[in-house]
């Protein structure tokens, strides 16, 4: 969970490109901005993410950096990569586990929601990525 800090990540692709062995694989997971709270997320100020983050993970303040949200779609992962050099191998949208739980009953729902998105229709709302990809072999 770091890509959606990245200020220029096609520049940070294009370095771990290059320090990649030929056939090395680079796996990064992120949140997927076409998630409504990830939206949210983005246009929450930085001081209420902050009070979020202590509340629900217990991170001090200076341990919660800003976001840029700039390879957190399929397609701006899939245009990075290809643009960096990069093979992309895998590309998934992938489901977490409540966040809310700790709040008992207020939970039911983010797990309502969590088990919409496991619907095929709404695949596409579910809140991370998951891309695999890898150095091509040198021939």
């Amino acid at each position: 969970m770091i890509v959606e800090h990245l200020e220029r990540p096609l520049d940070v692709l294009r370095e771990i490109l290059r320090v990649l062995k030929p056939g090395g694989t680079f796996v990064f997971h992120t949140p997927n901005y076409r998630n409504p709270l990830t939206q949210l997320a983005a246009i929450t100020p930085q001081r209420v993410k902050n009070m979020v983050v202590r509340f629900f993970e217990g991170r001090a303040e200076e341990d919660v950096f800003p976001t840029f949200y700039r390879l957190n779609t399929l397609q701006k992962i899939m245009e990075a990569a290809q643009s960096a050099g990069f093979e992309v191998r895998d590309l998934k949208l992938v489901s977490t586990s409540a966040l809310t739980m700790m709040l008992g009953p207020l939970a039911v729902p983010e797990l309502l929601w969590i088990r919409l998105t496991q619907m095929n229709a709404f695949a596409g709302l579910r809140p991370n990525i998951v891309a695999v990809l890898a150095k091509r072999m040198t021939r």
